[in-house]
Parts: C-alpha cells; sequence; structure tokens
C-alpha cells in the first residue's frame, strides 16, 4: 500500500505486470489468469517448459520432487511410456534383452535375436591363450596360485596310460610309468636281539637261541630242566594237569591269560565275559543276568530278549512259584524308545497299566500357540506363503517353513515374516477298567 502516493517527496506508479488501485498494488489480471507471463516462467503443458539455466542450481535433484507424485507408493519409479510420464512400482528381475555383443577372444555376436557364442579358433587351437593360462610343455607351467584350490589331488590326475597297480616315476629326463614289482630286493644286513644271537650278518652267519642264565632269556638245557624238575618236588610245585585237575592256592595269570569253554568266561581289556571274548564293559554278559536269592518269590532278571535283534529289554521278578511274572515289571523297546510298566508290549513313548486300567502318553501334532507371526510392514509384492496376496495367511498343523506373507490394502502392500512350527505334545491315552 502506498497512501498517499506521490506524497512524501516520492512519486510511486505501477510498472509492467502491476496496476495501482486506491493506493495498493497487484499483479495485473492477466497475469493471474495464465494468459500473459512473464519470459521467465512457463506453463505446465508448454514443450520443453524447464529449462537448466531456470533452476536456480542447474538439475532437478531427487529431493525438489514431491512424495505426492506417485501417491505416497514405496518402490514407486517415474517412467515415459511414449506420451507421458507415470508411476509404477518396481519390479526386479526382469526385462528384454536385445544385443549381446562378443569381446576378446570370444566370437558369435552381436546377437538380436538367436545365435552362438563360443572361443575364437586360435583360442581353441592353443595357438593363442589368455596370459593366465599355459601350454601343458612350459616349464615351470602350473604354480599352486593356479589351481583354484591350492592343490592338486588324486581326482585331478590322469592315469596318463599307465595301467593298473602302476605307479608315475621320473626316470631322469621324463615322467613315465612303472610297475610294482614284490618279492625282490637285496638284504644287506641282519641284526638279532635277545634271546637270539649270531648278528649283525653282513655276508653269511649263523643264528641261533642263547642259553638262558640267571639273568638273560634264553633255552634250557637238559641239565637244567632236570634241576628245575627236581626242584618242583622240593618245593611243591605241581603243574595242573589242562584235561582236567584240582590245585589249592592262588592262581596267577598274565593280562588276558583266561578263556574257559571258547566263550564261557574270559578275561580281556581289563574286562570279564560271560557268553563273548570281547566284553564291552567291566562286565559283559550275552544272556540272562539274575539276581537275589536263590529261592522262589526271591529273585530278579534282566531279560534281554533275543526276538527282534534283541529289541527288548525287561526287568521282572519271580513269583511264589519260580515262574518269572512277564505281564509285570519294567520293559524298554530300544527300536522304538517306548517304556512299558506292567506291560511287556507299550503303545506309548510311556505306558503305565494296573490290571485292566492304563494310561499311555503318546505324540500328538497339532497346533499350540509356537507359531510367530511379525509385525506388518510396507515391502515385498511376493507372498512365498500361499500366494494370496487377499488374506491374512495362518500356519496350517503339521508345517514348518518361515516364508512372507503379503496383504495388499490399497495403495499398498503389507507384509510380514511368518514362522510355522511342526508342534508335537505328549497327551495321555486313559483306558479305564471297568467293574
Amino acid at each position: 500500500n502506498c497512501e498517499p502516493c506521490g506524497g512524501g517527496g516520492g512519486v510511486y506508479t505501477a510498472g509492467s505486470g502491476l496496476v495501482l488501485n486506491n493506493f495498493q498494488f497487484s499483479l495485473d489480471p492477466a497475469y493471474l489468469t495464465g494468459s500473459v507471463y512473464d519470459t521467465r516462467f512457463v506453463n505446465t503443458d508448454e514443450a520443453d517448459s524447464v529449462g537448466g539455466k531456470m533452476i536456480k542450481t542447474g538439475s532437478i535433484e531427487a529431493y525438489h520432487l514431491s512424495s505426492e507424485i506417485c501417491g505416497g507408493v514405496s518402490d514407486s519409479v517415474l517412467y515415459f511410456d511414449g506420451t507421458d510420464w507415470r508411476c509404477r512400482q518396481y519390479a526386479s528381475g526382469t526385462g528384454t534383452v536385445t544385443t549381446v555383443n562378443t569381446g576378446a577372444g570370444l566370437q558369435g555376436g552381436p546377437i538380436t535375436t538367436s545365435g552362438t557364442i563360443s572361443l575364437k579358433p586360435e583360442y581353441q587351437s592353443g595357438s593363442v591363450y589368455d596370459a593366465r593360462f599355459v601350454n601343458t610343455d612350459e616349464a615351470d607351467s602350473v604354480s599352486t596360485a593356479m589351481i583354484k584350490d591350492r592343490s592338486v589331488t588324486f581326482s585331478k590326475i590322469s592315469n596318463n596310460g599307465c595301467s593298473t597297480n602302476q605307479y608315475i616315476k621320473w626316470d631322469g629326463s621324463n615322467w613315465s610309468c612303472g610297475t610294482i614289482s614284490s618279492g625282490g630286493g637285496t638284504v644287506t644286513q641282519i641284526n638279532t636281539a635277545a634271546p637270539l644271537m649270531g648278528g649283525p650278518i653282513t655276508t653269511s652267519g649263523t643264528i641261533s637261541i642263547q642259553q638262558a642264565t640267571a639273568t638273560t632269556n634264553g633255552y634250557l638245557s637238559s641239565a637244567d630242566y632236570k634241576r628245575f624238575d627236581g626242584k618242583q618236588d622240593a618245593i611243591g610245585y605241581t603243574p595242573v594237569n589242562k584235561a582236567g585237575d584240582s590245585m589249592t592256592g592262588t592262581l596267577n595269570l598274565p593280562s588276558d591269560g583266561l578263556t574257559v569253554g571258547g566263550n564261557q568266561l574270559a578275561a580281556s581289556g581289563n574286562s570279564i565275559g560271560i557268553g563273548t571274548v570281547s566284553p564291552k564293559s567291566k562286565l559283559h554278559v550275552v544272556g540272562d543276568l539274575v539276581l537275589g536269592n536263590d529261592a522262589n518269590g526271591q529273585k530278579f532278571i534282566f531279560h534281554s530278549r533275543t526276538a527282534n535283534g534283541g529289541d527288548f529289554l525287561q526287568i521282572t521278578g519271580d513269583n511264589t512259584s519260580g515262574a518269572w511274572e512277564w505281564s509285570k515289571g519294567i520293559t524298554f523297546v530300544r527300536n522304538t524308545g517306548y517304556v512299558g510298566i506292567n506291560t511287556n508290549a507299550p503303545t506309548g513313548v510311556l505306558e503305565i497299566k494296573y490290571g485292566g486300567a492304563s494310561v499311555a502318553f503318546k505324540p500328538v501334532v497339532g497346533n499350540y500357540g509356537n507359531d510367530i507371526y511379525g509385525a506388518w510392514a510396507i515391502g515385498s509384492t511376493t507372498d512365498t506363503c500361499d500366494g494370496n496376496v487377499s488374506a491374512e495367511y495362518a500356519c496350517g498343523i503339521n508345517e514348518s517353513k518361515t516364508c512372507i506373507d503379503v496383504l495388499f490394502t490399497s495403495p499398498f502392500y503389507m507384509n510380514r515374516t511368518v514362522t510355522c512350527r511342526k508342534e508335537t505334545r505328549l497327551q495321555p491315552v486313559y483306558t479305564d477298567q471297568l467293574e
């Protein structure tokens, strides 16, 4: 506003594009409607409307564009469809290859429809090769650094014309195939150790057993034997007849020096085997093990059943008649891991019977609230759970996987991570006894 215009020693007039009315400047109506404009401004639909010189920084940067251009949809891009600029959501992994060119060492390009790319003939023949490759007959041709895994293994070596049981040998000039010959060679020296004597022999000689002394091992002469035989009678030393005999006193045997009846009783590696000569623990019994008094109704048995490859182990006792009570006790089934109490045929992980009543704990698969559903967020448009973007995904029974659940809520694609877990719970199954 200027009031009064022209007063105060100055004169104010409206210039180009402005009007003065009642002491107030305003934009000429023609500029307001756009029918007339300054040469520095352009209409939005004018061809080549904005040039770089008209922008302060000389270029349009990403931050000059409003987020509302594409409606605020995440992963949107601007593309020109031949007529106008439009918005589209970006999708990776797609496109059209229009031309394939070939570089050094290759031939066959450019390919615009279909064709074959191959090595040039000079590379195939070996007359020309890449600096990383060498001819097979070039000195020190392949170094460790040129091998991908830094080692030459058996699988990488050709037989090179060698036959079965031959080997590769260096004959002073080349590598060639050689044949292994057994049984040949030259003995240059034979040494001897006590109780043998006569060595070392380098040309010819005799090896013999030395006679035993008080401090060295060796053989006994006939005179020594007679003295020994006389002494054993004097000190009460009597041999035991291997065909059967009786003895008193302590029997001292060397390590692993006891075997009775083949495998009835055997000592091996500080362990005792009954029914086996190769015990797997301090005491290894092949068969049943009975504990308790040797009287009816006072014994227990560890019974390893031979049926199904020895798949059962049962612990039970005998009755007052001395009969084993197989319907009672504890049974372990190795194949299934099932345990039965008062039953030798458990139907669950643990089954307990009492008369006609029983309870068996069995694994049951179901949904017990252990599936994990992540938080929703704007993101991927590909649903890997069930491919349905119109409904939320729910894990099913006996399902174990991790996937991306996508739900389209216009204009956005929301997604979350879903982890489905196969859930197994032991549940009791009851059988009642009716009386």
